[in-house]
């Protein structure tokens, strides 16, 4: 009697069944009381949490992985061309494994069937060239799938191949007409090895922003230094270390930190 009273007012409102739902479905959907009576508002959009902190709406449209901007879930971006397809990135990345498996968050992955392996997430890869290989790869857990030990990504393990500098994009903001500012250095867990070597005219505010293009929040500032011309120090300072490493890609060095800061200070 009870609940035919609280379902009279829904008399005259556009509603369908919906299957029941555990408080937790296999899609990671939060169920509500509403849900638990097999009832679903239309106007009602339900939506999940991933272990990145990404929001989706119900019908698990994420945003891309790669430029954080259209919600294509699984289809291509047609923002940067990228998909979350193990098939598109082994093609797009040159991957030489026979399968190549992708997750988002590089947390954990399905097991592969077919060697050589690899595993993908937006900022690159690792490969195992048999099974052995990925059993005892330090780092790894294999189970009834595999994770990566200590809540890490496979950026973490050796043997990653950093595919992907800047899938959380870049920063374009304005800066203010005076020369003066800073030289910055900053590192990113997904993108293991490689230092990004910047100026600003406040290294705070530059920092912030490139979180907010990150899920995990996790770039961290490693040193910075102030100039009365940033612009030109940053220039010094990038040629610099051109000649320490073969691997750059515009403002990202693939160095140690010691090697990046000891430039920065050089910088006359």
């Amino acid at each position: 009697m009870i609940l035919q009273g609280l379902l009279k007012p829904l008399k005259n409102m556009d509603i369908e069944r919906a299957p029941l739902r555990t408080p937790l479905d296999t899609k990671g959907t939060h169920a509500t009381p509403v849900h638990r009576m097999g009832i679903q508002l239309r106007p009602i959009q339900f939506i999940s949490e991933t272990a990145s902190g990404i929001m989706a709406s119900d019908d698990g449209k994420l945003p891309c992985p790669f430029c954080f901007g259209e919600r294509c879930g699984k289809a291509r971006c047609t923002s940067c061309g990228m998909q979350t397809s193990g098939k598109v990135l082994k093609e797009k990345w040159g991957i030489r494994a026979e399968q190549v498996r992708f997750h988002r968050d590089g947390h954990w992955f399905q097991n592969p069937t077919l060697y050589p392996a690899a595993f993908s997430s937006p900022s690159g890869y690792i490969v195992f060239q048999n099974q052995d290989a990925l059993l005892n790869c330090e780092g790894i857990e294999v189970g009834d799938r595999s994770n990566v030990s200590g809540g890490k990504t496979i950026s973490s393990l050796a043997g990653f191949i950093t595919a992907n500098l800047q899938p959380l994009g870049e920063v374009i903001e304005k800066e203010p007409l005076g020369p003066e500012g800073y030289v910055y250095a900053i590192i990113n867990p997904s993108f293991n090895g490689w230092i990004k070597v910047g100026c600003a005219s406040d290294y705070d505010t530059r920092l912030k922003n490139y979180q907010t293009g990150d899920p995990h929040r996790a770039y961290e500032k490693i040193h910075h230094r102030y100039f009365s011309d940033r612009v030109h120090a940053e220039a010094l300072a990038h040629n610099e270390l051109k000649k320490l490493t073969s691997k750059w890609n515009g403002e990202w060095f693939y160095l140690r930190e010691n090697q990046v800061i000891s430039v920065i200070d050089s910088i006359p």
